[in-house]
């Protein structure tokens, strides 16, 4: 899902060729092509909340395919997903170094490596206990670490810190 500049949907499309399960992309940068690609699905309008939560709630497997970059490109898709308690595959990106633990949390990837990709997705594909065990961590990451509750606990400690500095 996205139409930023970081999703790397050319190393998804790679991945997807021979894939028996089928491949839903929400973006309007890219175009479906059922010849090149019959798996791959791509939905390029504009969905409403509800739409967007049915296609997560959908997915057996969300994979962010991602460009290396700085930026946290992708981290809406990746939040979601995460405490949606879906599993997650996500590209190697320094932007969400923070965010991903592979293994733990999610599977991380190679950025640009449709094989490692594919690898990735065939496994999980293959292990619902494995799906299950990181969408969980995933989920626990995400309500321990980013929900508005944990914002709120961080800000407060942040500024009970700053009390407790000493006066110039």
């Amino acid at each position: 899902m996205g139409d930023d500049i970081s999703r790397d949907y050319e190393t998804l499309l790679a991945a997807s060729v021979g894939l028996s399960r089928e491949v839903r992309i929400r973006s309007r940068v890219i175009r479906e092509d059922r010849q090149a690609f019959p798996a791959v699905t791509v939905e390029s309008r504009r969905l409403t909340a509800r739409e967007y939560q049915a296609l997560l709630a959908g997915a057996v497997i969300v994979v962010l395919p991602l460009h290396p970059s700085v930026h946290a490109g992708g981290i809406s898709t990746l939040l979601e997903a995460m405490s949606s308690g879906k599993p997650v595959i996500v590209s190697a990106s320094p932007g969400l170094a923070d965010y991903v633990e592979d293994g733990v949390t999610c599977r991380v990837v190679p950025p640009g490596d449709p094989a490692a990709l594919r690898s990735a997705i065939d496994a999980l594909v293959a292990d619902p206990a494995e799906r299950r065990r990181l969408g969980a961590n995933a989920r626990r990451f995400a309500v321990e670490s980013c929900s508005r509750a944990a914002n709120a606990a961080q800000l407060a400690e942040a500024f009970m810190r700053l009390d407790r500095m000493p006066a110039d």
